[in-house]
């Protein structure tokens, strides 16, 4: 929890009645205290509380259902009860399918009209993102469930269109560098912002290179990072 992940998420995968022949390895009320101790380690590493830090980011907690295993409407409503207890944040429920015939069997079958009730019945309760439909899975729209997440998308769109505007119109001088080739030699200009050694289809041209561009035994001079391009002469056809 230190590294402040945006959610953690730790399913119950059904109701409490059900939780010994769904999951024999696991019990709900270890898998809540498991989201109730990641809120409160969030809390505790919290920097905020240090005026001179800034702070850390909120930390949200998710939890997965998958309906058709022979719960009751009351269990689950149960379930998200118990979930907004200890602070669950994102509820996403699915409608379970049997993946061989080794797995339990499907009991019913939800339809999209009760998913779309659960949903409301699970927002109303305060969870700040609910997933409910057939298909429905952990990771549906996993970035959407960041509360916040369209604002967030929009702002780091925004800086990278800048950030290329900048490159191009307004960043890094041209890299000059020259390639000998015999009596000749062909300088390269990047201005788009490709790095050094990487020629500008607008800007490569024949020429003599500056002095402080010149290739040397120990590599560029200038260019201490960039790998030019190894220039040969093509063998003249024989006559």
């Amino acid at each position: 929890m230190a590294a402040g992940p945006d959610i953690l998420n730790h399913n119950v995968e059904t109701v409490a009645r059900l939780q010994k022949p769904v999951r024999k390895r696991a019990r709900y009320e270890r898998s809540l205290g498991v989201l109730a101790r990641a809120k409160e380690y969030a809390r505790e590493l919290s920097p905020s509380s240090a005026a001179e830090k800034p702070a850390a980011p909120a930390v949200h907690t998710k939890s997965s259902i998958m309906v058709g295993l022979g719960e009751t409407r009351p269990e689950l409503h149960q379930t998200f009860l118990d979930l907004r207890a200890v602070d669950c944040d994102i509820l996403t429920l699915g409608q379970y399918l049997r993946p061989s015939p080794a797995h339990l069997p499907v009991e019913r079958y939800y339809h999209p009209d009760e998913f779309a009730e659960m949903r409301e019945e699970a927002l109303a309760l305060g969870f700040k993102h609910v997933e409910s439909g057939p298909l429905v899975r952990s990771s549906y729209h996993a970035r959407d469930q960041v509360p916040d997440a369209e604002l967030e998308w929009r702002a780091w769109r925004e800086w990278l269109r800048r950030r290329a505007w900048c490159r191009r119109w307004l960043g890094p001088p041209p890299a000059l560098q020259s390639i000998p080739m015999g009596g000749l030699s062909i300088e390269l200009a990047s201005r788009t912002g490709r790095g050094a050694g990487c020629p500008s289809r607008r800007s490569s041209r024949l020429s003599n290179p500056p002095p402080s561009r010149r290739f040397s035994a120990t590599g560029w001079s200038g260019c201490p990072r960039s790998t030019p391009p190894v220039a040969q002469r093509r063998p003249r056809p024989a006559r």
